[in-house]
C-alpha cells in the first residue's frame, strides 16, 4: 500500500490511530480519532492566473489580504477587481475554496469566500479533499496558535516574512473525523460572533464613558450659572511662560530633562523621547524649573483629536525644565488650579484657541493669545465646589474605563483561547 493510500483508507475509516501502518504513512496519533496528515496530502493549489482587466474577469470580486480580517476568517469590504483598479495578474478561486495569506504570516489571514472571485498573487487559493478535510475547519486550523507559531519559524529564513508552498504543504495537520470537524467549525464560527457582539457593546460603552468629560464640562462652563458669572481674561488670573530656546549642542545624555512640545498629550505627559541638559547648567535655568501640579499647554499644534494637549505635572514629571513653543500657567490666588485646569479643557477654550487657526508653516499659539482668553470666574469657593464634584466624575470615568479595559482585553484574548481548546480537542 503506498503512503496515500495508507492516508486515504485511514482518513476514510475515521478509526483512531492505533495500528503500525499509520507510521509508515507518515501519521502520527494526537488523540482518540484524531490523526496527523501533511496538510498537502489533504489540499493543492487549483487556481489559474488570470488578467483582472479582462472583462471575463474584471466584475468579480477581489480579495486582497486587506480584506481580511486577523484571526477571524473573515472577509470585509470586498470589491470588483475594476473597482479595485487591479491590473497585475490574479488568482481565480472558486466557492469554498480557502483563501491563506502567505505573506508575514503572523497575521494569520485566512477565508473561505462562498462566491468565485480573484485573490492576490500573495494568496494561496486552496482547494482541500472535502472527502477528508472541512474547507472551514481547515481556515481555522490556518489562524491556529500551532500552525501560526510553524509558519512564523519556517517563514522567518527569507528575507521578506512570507510561507512557501514546500513549507505550508509539509505541516502536519491535526485532523479529526469529518463530521467531528464541521461541528468545530460550526462551534467557532458561532462564539466568535458573539464574541463580536460582545466587543462591539464594550466598544460602545467605551466610547458612551470617553464622552462623559466632555459633558461633564459642558454642564458646568454652558450652564445658564456660568452665563451670569464674571469674565476675566486668563492673563488676569494667571501668567502663561513659554520656557527657554534649546540649542542641540547643549545635549547631553545624563542630566536633568527638558520639557518639550513632544512631550505633552492629552492629560498627561511622556517621557519616551527625552532630552537632556547636564546637571551642572541647572541653576542658569531656575526660572524655566517646573513643579508637581504646573499646568502646562503645548503652544504648537495645541488642538489634537477634538482636545487639548494640555497636562498636569506630577511627581514622575519633576526635576524638569520647560522649553520655548510649552506654555507654563502661575496663577494667582484668585483662580482655583483644578478650576483652571478643567476649563482648558473645556470646548469653550478649546473653541477660543482654534479661532488662532493659524496659517503658519508650523501653527501654534502665543502666550498672550492664549492669556487673553476669557475665562468665566465664580467666587473662590464656588471654583473649589465645582472642582471636588469634576474630580469625583473624572475619577468615575477613571474606574469605568479601567474596568471596561479589563473587558476588553478578556474579550481579545477568547479567541486564541477557543482556538487552543478546538484544536487540542476540548471544545
Amino acid at each position: 500500500m503506498t503512503d496515500r493510500a495508507a492516508i486515504n483508507s485511514k482518513l476514510s475509516s475515521g478509526a483512531s490511530s492505533q495500528g503500525a501502518d499509520v507510521a509508515t504513512a507518515a501519521m502520527q496519533s494526537v488523540r482518540g480519532g484524531w490523526t496527523r496528515v501533511p496538510f498537502g496530502d489533504v489540499s493543492e493549489i487549483v487556481a489559474p492566473q488570470v488578467d483582472p482587466t479582462d472583462p471575463r474577469f474584471a466584475d468579480l470580486p477581489h480579495v486582497s489580504g486587506e480584506n481580511i480580517e486577523s484571526g477571524t476568517c473573515r472577509l470585509t469590504r470586498v470589491k470588483t477587481a475594476a473597482e479595485d483598479r487591479m491590473i497585475s495578474g490574479k488568482y481565480l478561486f472558486e466557492p469554498g475554496d480557502v483563501l491563506y495569506s502567505k505573506l508575514r504570516p503572523y497575521l494569520r489571514k485566512v477565508a473561505v469566500p462562498d462566491f468565485r472571485g480573484v485573490c492576490s498573487a500573495d494568496m494561496y487559493p486552496l482547494r482541500v479533499r472535502r472527502e477528508f478535510l472541512d474547507p472551514h475547519f481547515a481556515a481555522w486550523m490556518l489562524v491556529s496558535e500551532e500552525f501560526t507559531k510553524y509558519a512564523i519559524e519556517e517563514s522567518t529564513r527569507a528575507r521578506m516574512p512570507k510561507l512557501n508552498r514546500d513549507q505550508l504543504f509539509a505541516w502536519k495537520a491535526p485532523l479529526p473525523p469529518l463530521p467531528e470537524q464541521r461541528r468545530i467549525a460550526t462551534i467557532l464560527g458561532q462564539q466568535i460572533e458573539a464574541l463580536d457582539r460582545a466587543l462591539a457593546a464594550a466598544k460602545a460603552q467605551m466610547s458612551a464613558v470617553d464622552a462623559l468629560p466632555a459633558a461633564y464640562l459642558r454642564a458646568v462652563f454652558h450652564s445658564s450659572l456660568a452665563k451670569a458669572w464674571p469674565t476675566r481674561g486668563i492673563g488676569e488670573v494667571a501668567k502663561v511662560q513659554s520656557g527657554f530656546a534649546f540649542k542641540s549642542e547643549w545635549f547631553a545624555a545624563n542630566g536633568i530633562r527638558l520639557l518639550r512640545n513632544a512631550n505633552v498629550f492629552q492629560g498627561y505627559v511622556a517621557w519616551d523621547d527625552e532630552v537632556r541638559l547636564p546637571i551642572e547648567r541647572r541653576g542658569e535655568f531656575r526660572e524655566h524649573e517646573l513643579s508637581v501640579g504646573d499646568i502646562v499647554l503645548s503652544l504648537d499644534r495645541p488642538v489634537v483629536s477634538n482636545g487639548l494637549k494640555v497636562a498636569r505635572l506630577t511627581a514622575a514629571d519633576v526635576p524638569a525644565l520647560l522649553l520655548q513653543r510649552v506654555g507654563r500657567f502661575r496663577l494667582s490666588g484668585s483662580a482655583d488650579p483644578d478650576y483652571v485646569y478643567a476649563f482648558l479643557n473645556s470646548k469653550t477654550f478649546i473653541a477660543a484657541i482654534t479661532q488662532h487657526d493659524y496659517s503658519l508653516a508650523v501653527p501654534h499659539v502665543s502666550p498672550k493669545q492664549v492669556e487673553a482668553v476669557a475665562i468665566p470666574l465664580p467666587p473662590l469657593p464656588e471654583q473649589r465646589r465645582i472642582s471636588a464634584i469634576l474630580r469625583d466624575q473624572m475619577a468615575g470615568v477613571e474606574r469605568s474605563r479601567k474596568a471596561l479595559r479589563e473587558q476588553l482585553d478578556a474579550i481579545n484574548a477568547l479567541p486564541a483561547a477557543l482556538l487552543r481548546r478546538a484544536f487540542s480537542g476540548e471544545l
